[in-house]
């Protein structure tokens, strides 16, 4: 960041002001005989994180707006519309004009304008959950990244505790939870500054289960742990939202072929395996740390405290298989022929 100080060489002191905003804060020695990315620079944890988050939120949000208008939009509108504007079709093949008979004209008219609408709903739909997908198979290669060099890694839940507390954070697990929060954030503004969906409380409270949990587990030092949940529930968000993507733009055997795949991994990742690290959690974390409340040293770890993580996990847990039951609806719908619709927020609330 010295080109900050290079660049305001009238302000003293306001690169050291604004640096929290734009670099993680808190450089530390690497520790020794670390088993996790010990080639990076480490951080500690500390109030200035959250400027950190905060651009983040900004950024997200200005992504987002551009790649929709600019990318995602019109390629939905070259999809659902090829080369030609939308326009209903007379039995003679010809463009539909207000004068194509009496009292038809206005018809065909509100008929083009519905249409039209659908369509326009379709593109923002499209541009959304295209949004989704470019964020979830980024940060889920991320996470693979970090699993990858991880201990943990296949699945070695005996590792997310083994060496408490882990701090200071190597840079690319602390960039990654900083800027996972970031958006988790900017999800639930989004949330309530759009259109409300027909399961808005739903998501409301996962949003918000989902940023306690991992607030909790950033300050208290589980950070592992809290990777490795990630990294299984961002598997699925960018399967559903390809699945929703096809449906948006009338590809129907792409659409119920990835729902399937969806559902498969959505019960694979976030029942059995997610299921496992809560188990783990509630098994495996008190035989690795003792009970003791000591934030000078990086120990969090007590019995209420516990309780109060594992209760987070289950209420996740929950909601989860809230949503899988509607899911498995959808499914019938499937086998049945009827074709795969999202049942769980495409419609806003009347």
């Amino acid at each position: 960041m010295n080109y900050l100080n290079d660049s305001l060489p009238h302000y003293p002191g306001l690169a050291d002001r604004i640096r929290p905003f734009f670099t993680l804060s808190y450089p530390a020695p690497t520790p020794r005989n670390t088993n996790v990315f010990p080639q990076w620079q480490h951080y500690e944890k500390g109030a200035l994180d959250v400027c950190f988050v905060l651009t983040w939120v900004i950024v997200f949000s200005v992504f987002r707006e551009a790649v929709m208008s600019y990318v995602l939009a019109p390629i939905a509108r070259r999809l659902l519309y090829g080369h030609r504007t939308a326009a209903p079709a007379n039995s003679n093949g010809n463009k539909a004009t207000p004068t194509d008979g009496i009292g038809n004209g206005h018809a065909l008219h509100q008929h083009s304008k519905r249409e039209q609408d659908r369509r326009e709903r379709m593109v923002t739909r499209f541009s959304e959950q295209g949004f989704i997908f470019i964020y979830y198979v980024s940060y889920w290669s991320f996470g693979m990244y970090i699993w990858a060099n991880s201990p943990w890694a296949p699945f070695n839940p005996d590792e997310f505790y083994r060496g408490y507390p882990h701090t200071p954070l190597p840079a690319p697990i602390k960039f990654y939870y900083l800027t996972q929060l970031a958006e988790w954030c900017h999800q639930v503004i989004i949330l309530n500054i759009e259109a409300r969906r027909k399961d808005h409380w739903q998501m409301f409270s996962h949003h918000i289960i989902t940023i306690a949990l991992m607030v909790t587990s950033y300050v208290s030092n589980f950070t592992r742990v809290g990777t490795m949940i990630l990294l299984l529930m961002d598997f699925c968000d960018f399967v559903f939202a390809a699945a929703k993507m096809f449906r948006y733009v009338g590809f129907n055997t792409a659409k119920d072929v990835t729902f399937v795949f969806f559902l498969i991994s959505w019960f694979v990742t976030r029942h059995v395996l997610f299921g496992a690290v809560i188990w783990s959690v509630y098994h495996d974390l008190p035989r690795f740390i003792p009970y003791r409340w000591s934030p000078s040293n990086g120990l969090y770890m007590t019995r209420p405290a516990l309780a109060g993580f594992i209760s987070l996990l289950v209420a996740l847990q929950v909601l989860l298989l809230l949503w899988f039951y509607m899911i498995i609806v959808v499914a019938l719908r499937v086998v049945s022929g009827q074709g795969a619709e999202d049942v769980r927020s495409d419609e806003e609330d009347e």
